[in-house]
């Protein structure tokens, strides 16, 4: 799995345009996809704390979902 810093350093050393582009997408798809993850983990998290404006209270949430 490459990380975003390898590929900033693999940026730098990009020879041609579509180098270069290619490299910036697979960057702004890594980060959306962490941005992705983090908005579910926080979705999930108000979820099973019953924050999300469900009619369950935190306990039902947990007995319903097996939790």
């Amino acid at each position: 799995m490459v990380t975003i810093k390898q590929l900033e350093i693999k940026l730098q050393t990009a020879k041609t345009a579509k180098e270069r582009f290619e490299i910036n997408q697979a960057i702004n798809f890594i980060k959306k996809q962490r941005e992705t993850a983090k908005k579910e983990r926080e979705e999930a998290k108000l979820w099973e704390n019953g924050e999300n404006g469900s009619w369950l209270d935190k306990e039902q949430y947990k007995s319903f979902h097996g939790c």
